[in-house]
């Protein structure tokens, strides 16, 4: 009789092909915790960032197939000294972040995604363009610091807008039209923000 041969294998965990830029885990419910675990994962496929989110029940249960995957969410920012990134929030969101210094200017730009009636959501998109200047720039370049900046905050979810200081109309749009699969660099602007 031929012994048996037990193999231990590791837990699945998600994978990803390209070189990650960043990743983060969470939960949709935090701070109560009583959501779904996710683990998100930032990639870039030529100029665009490639988001992946990978859900379970429970930490050590997050699948190894993504429940969201779009290959185009963003454009990468440019070299050099461009930065993309992803952070969790303490309510549970989670940030897609970017930083660059482009013609004079530190361009910023932050996405906002929830998980909300069982869509991945956006929730709010904000852009700014900021002139450099001698001080070096605070934690929070997502808002004007410097004299010379234009800003544009977009609330997504309840659809309203601040460009350059000031309100802008934003036509009705469905909830499905808040649904982070089909954002692109620009989805924002294709809604009217």
């Amino acid at each position: 009789m031929r012994p048996l041969i037990f193999a231990v294998l590791p837990a699945a965990t998600p994978a990803v092909s390209q070189d990650v830029l960043s990743d983060g885990t969470g939960n949709w419910a935090a701070p109560e915790k009583n959501g779904f675990c996710y683990r998100a994962v930032l990639t870039a496929e030529g100029d665009r960032l490639w988001l992946r989110i990978f859900q379970g029940m429970a930490p050590d249960a997050i699948g190894s197939e993504p429940q969201f995957d779009n290959p185009a969410i963003a454009y990468r920012s440019p070299a050099p000294g461009g930065r993309d990134w992803l952070e969790v929030t303490e309510t549970g969101a989670l940030e897609m972040k970017a930083v660059a210094v482009v013609d004079g200017y530190i361009h910023s730009e932050r996405t906002t995604i929830r998980m909300m009636d069982f869509q991945f959501t956006v929730m709010d998109y904000a852009a700014c363009n900021n002139a450099l200047k001698s001080a070096p720039p605070p934690d929070d370049v997502w808002q004007c610091f410097a004299e010379a900046c234009y800003a544009c905050e977009a609330d997504v979810w309840t659809g309203t807008a601040v460009a350059g200081g000031e309100p802008q109309d934003v036509p009705e749009m469905d909830f499905e039209a808040r649904n982070a699969s089909c954002w692109t660099p620009e989805r924002v602007f294709e809604l009217g923000f």
